[in-house]
């Protein structure tokens, strides 16, 4: 007979929810050095103004109390999320001055989080008064988690009476507060007998038998690192607007184009190497929000992501073209052809978390096995959608109309990041949309699972091709 985990309870000690299976499998990739944090970046904007400590500490206050997945910490057996009566905001949060977003980004990844202290699994960094760096553990959130707080923290900057002069640094959690459900509890997860197959097929049938042909990069490490690089692209709303519109007069979403533009560069990459000859295709994968299935809505802080994965050929044409993507009919094709391929994907994605269910809770030994062994992906697209506006006005008692001295903090810039240095995908892009209707993009390459030549040839290769098309 099962037996569940009994935990010692005292006046500071409650459980708020059981750790479902995503986020048991996020916890034990952290804790066993194998991931730090994912992260939503947002440039705040109110005539010049800054961010100081006492203002921020007034907001977080007023985000805590509504974001329940902020006050919590990992019970000892890593099953339960548990409450904590107080946050002191102290050192969570750090003011840098003078630095530049892409230095900030690949420290954080190289910060994990204390998960045997209590205290709460998030940090922030304030860069130059303006730019609010949000550093989440992943068992917390998702990627639109991140955007979830940013509202929040948004919100509560236009509730505040200012000037504020003073704030505490200690902020009281509510007694009661409640989780969002995993989305094994709230969708039907099931897998399908021949994807469970393939599963199998692919975990144990000898080497001989299942030598893939589909390049992912070097394979896990042995000695796990959180290390990567990060480079930062961002487009206004102009250029944006642009690009979408060509998009759309193809056929195509924002996430084909970048898919079909990767594939063209990472195909010119390998195609170029005389060791990877015998590889065919680049094995993909791209994170799918099961928030429109489980009701999740833009201000809430849960892990409902599951993913697809895809295969594109790897060109090996005779003759070099003259530049490493050409911005064709055939580059428009194909993003049209990816578009439909994750589309047709969304519905069936969900047997993906559905999984985990087969390790048996045995995340700790799965995730120590995989040293040494190939990883699932050479690249991962992941877009965490658009940053919706809280709207234009103040939102005291829901009325857009403001005195002249009330707050009207905007956002600009933002970014997405996120770590998964070991077990992730050897190359990711991470794209966010702006309140304002830009786009921010970051391409990333995890230490040692490509070389650095290859990391910066994807980086210039995007760069070029997106001014070309804006061109």
């Amino acid at each position: 007979m099962e037996t569940k985990t009994e935990l010692p309870m005292d006046s500071s000690t409650s459980v708020v929810a059981e750790a479902g299976r995503q986020e048991q499998f996020h916890i034990w990739k952290h804790d066993l050095g194998m991931d730090s944090c994912v992260i939503i970046t947002a440039e705040y904007r109110w005539n010049g103004r800054t961010i100081d400590q006492p203002t921020l500490f007034a907001a977080l206050t007023k985000v805590i109390s509504r974001q329940p997945p902020l006050a919590v910490r990992f019970s000892p057996d890593r099953h339960h999320f548990l409450r904590l009566p107080t946050i002191d905001l102290s050192p969570l949060v750090e003011f840098v001055d003078d630095v530049s977003l892409q230095d900030v980004l690949e420290a954080q990844f190289l910060r994990r989080f204390d998960t045997d202290a209590e205290a709460p699994l998030w940090r922030l960094v304030v860069v130059n008064g303006r730019t609010v760096v949000f550093a989440y553990q992943h068992a917390i959130g998702d990627g639109q988690s991140g955007i979830a707080f940013h509202r929040a923290l948004w919100t509560a900057l236009n509730e505040l009476e200012y000037p504020i002069t003073s704030a505490s640094y200690i902020a009281i959690v509510p007694e009661h507060i409640e989780l969002v459900p995993p989305s094994e509890k709230l969708l039907d997860v099931s897998v399908s007998f021949t994807r469970l197959c393939k599963v199998l097929w692919n975990s144990f049938a000898p080497k001989v038998l299942t030598k893939t042909t589909s390049w992912s990069g070097g394979p896990i490490p042995t000695i796990p690192s959180t290390k990567a690089a990060v480079r930062i692209l961002e487009y206004t709303p102009q250029e944006a607007a642009k690009i979408l519109k060509q998009c759309k007069a193809h056929n195509a979403t924002l996430t084909g184009l970048l898919l079909a533009l990767t594939a063209a560069i990472l195909s010119h990459i390998v195609a170029a190497d005389p060791s990877l000859k015998r590889y065919k295709t680049i094995s993909m994968s791209v994170p799918i929000t099961l928030r429109r299935f489980t009701g999740a809505t833009a201000d809430t802080m849960c892990n409902h992501v599951s993913m697809c994965h895809l295969r594109p050929p790897i060109q090996r044409p005779e003759t070099p073209p003259p530049q490493v993507v050409q911005i064709d009919d055939k580059l428009w094709a194909s993003a049209a052809q990816l578009t439909k391929k994750v589309h047709g994907k969304i519905a069936t994605c969900k047997q993906e978390v559905g999984l985990l269910k087969f390790l048996y809770g045995n995340y700790k030994g799965f995730l120590e096995e995989r040293g040494g062994r190939p990883r699932g992906h050479a690249f991962e697209l992941s877009n965490a959608g658009l940053f919706t506006p809280i709207g234009s006005g103040s939102s005291k008692g829901g009325h857009e109309e403001q005195s002249p001295d009330a707050a009207a903090w905007t956002i600009g810039q933002t970014l997405f990041a996120q770590c998964d240095a070991v077990n992730g995908s050897a190359t990711k892009l991470n794209a966010i949309g702006t309140p304002e209707g830009g786009v921010g993009l970051t391409v990333q390459w995890a230490d040692g699972a490509v070389d650095d030549s290859i990391g910066e040839a994807f980086y210039a290769g995007l760069r070029e091709a997106m001014q070309t098309i804006l061109s």
